[in-house]
């Protein structure tokens, strides 16, 4: 079933100056509590001033929320915002790609999202953001920086980062070269570091992962400067490995080809980390061979028409499937043979069988009282024509949902707690008094709806509410 996203027939004020109260909404306010209402919700100077019952407030610009449900803004911890969904497919200039990623900044905002998380922000990506925010109103911006992979490893090739991340932190020699980079990174105010722990995404270890040694200088530089670790790690032996770095969280849940131990399961709990759920990375893919999600008119909103016709295109299909078989194989392979079996291990069922994993692997995390958040890792890779921005944070959350999570849960992973482990709970994360109204009014409920996420009326941004489609105008 498809949701047609509906321009709202009410005139929000954009004046922060003046009051605004969405009347007779149900509000999950995103702590886990339950839903309550219907209440009234006051907006004053873009933040939230008061809740209660059939509030005064003469002059007020007024929002029917009857029949409605109000969340916190969604908060995504697992972003690639320089990386544009196939753009290696397309012969794009410089100008081209700043358009499309303004516009995906604004595809956030139209989907719910209020905040985002770079998982592997450029130097260059802060000052862009920046400029950005000068022409619109963005999303809240955080980012990881530096990012370290040695040599040879994880997304250290020219080929891997293509044009779309080719200013991306160099591959890493020695020591000397993180306490530089580290150094460097402090004066753009990271949320932390970002470290791989990445042998390879098949059967086959083909990237090396940095050894005990080096490891232990990157704990001891981070410690240094007072800069959280995060770490991409996707397999046991990898989260196993990445424990030693101290991290501060996990950036994916991983396990998509296997089923994690109730001994690693524990280590992670006890270590405190954060995990940045990422399941929605299979959903998006998924697109590649099923084409009806396009007909609906939430997506076709969303993602640029270029990148759709590119995703669409069956030959450019066939060419992603062809590079992540490459991508993955041993170095020993000749490229013919990966070329020629490539369909055999990259297809819709493998697909599946990997978010099944992921999904099963996300619950038993969660039950095991580890802390998940939301995060989809859109445009983790420019090959990748399907990986498309705002569209995987929904992806996520449904997910998310898929994998055992109540509603409420979801909504809490994607809201209070990402908030946390942001360190912005002061600002947002919570329907509460006092807190910036980064807020999303649906026209149905998640708790009764597990598509109302793709059914957005209005987004709040710092107390401005539109459509989605004004968003993204």
């Amino acid at each position: 079933m498809f949701f047609q996203v509906r321009a709202s027939a009410v005139a929000v004020s954009k004046s922060k100056s003046r009051a605004l109260v969405i009347r007779k909404v149900t509000v999950i306010d995103g702590t886990g509590h339950a839903p309550f209402g219907p209440v009234d919700v006051e907006i004053l100077d873009g933040i939230i001033s008061r809740l209660g019952t059939d509030l005064d407030a003469p002059g007020a610009t007024e929002v029917d929320g009857h029949g409605k449900t109000l969340l916190p803004g969604l908060i995504d911890c697992h972003t690639h915002l320089p990386s544009v969904p196939g753009s290696v497919f397309r012969k794009e200039t410089d100008r081209s790609l700043r358009a499309q990623q303004l516009q995906q900044m604004k595809a956030y905002l139209a989907a719910g999202v209020t905040t985002v998380l770079d998982a592997a922000a450029p130097a260059s990506l802060f000052a862009t953001v920046e400029g950005f925010a000068k022409e619109t109103t963005l999303p809240r911006f955080l980012g990881l920086a530096p990012f370290l992979t040695p040599i040879d490893g994880y997304m250290a090739s020219a080929h891997s980062r293509s044009e779309t991340l080719k200013d991306l932190w160099p591959p890493v020699r020695n020591a000397g070269d993180i306490r530089a980079m580290v150094s460097q990174a402090k004066t753009l105010k990271p949320l932390g570091l970002k470290v791989t722990e990445e042998f390879g995404f098949g059967p086959f270890k083909v990237w090396p992962v940095f050894t005990d040694e080096m490891r232990k200088s990157i704990v001891d530089i981070a410690n240094e400067f007072g800069t959280p670790v995060l770490v991409h790690s996707e397999r046991e032996e990898e989260f196993s490995n990445a424990l030693k770095l101290k991290p501060y969280a996990f950036m994916h849940a991983g396990f998509f080809d296997e089923t994690p131990s109730p001994k690693i399961l524990e280590e992670i709990r006890a270590s405190g980390a954060y995990v940045v759920s990422t399941v929605g990375i299979f959903k998006m893919m998924n697109l590649m061979w099923n084409r009806e999600p396009f007909k609906d008119p939430w997506l076709k909103l969303l993602v640029p028409e270029n990148q759709l016709a590119t995703a669409l295109d069956p030959s450019i299909t066939a060419k992603v499937v062809e590079a992540l078989a490459l991508q993955n194989k041993p170095w020993y392979a000749p490229e013919f043979i990966s070329r020629w079996f490539a369909a055999f291990f990259v297809n819709e069922r493998a697909n599946v069988a990997q978010l099944e994993s992921s999904k099963r692997a996300i619950g038993l995390m969660f039950r095991a009282g580890i802390p998940i958040v939301m995060g989809a890792d859109a445009g983790n890779w420019p090959v990748l024509t399907t990986m498309f921005h705002g569209v995987g944070s929904v992806f996520d959350m449904e997910a998310l949902m898929e994998a055992g999570l109540t509603p409420v849960e979801t909504i809490q992973a994607a809201t209070s707690r990402a908030a946390s482990m942001l360190k912005i709970s002061n600002l947002v994360g919570s329907v509460e008094k006092g807190k910036v109204a980064d807020l999303v009014l649906l026209n149905s409920s998640p708790l009764t709806n597990p598509h109302a996420f793709r059914d957005v009326d209005l987004v709040f941004k710092d107390g401005v509410g539109k459509t989605p489609a004004d968003w993204l105008k």
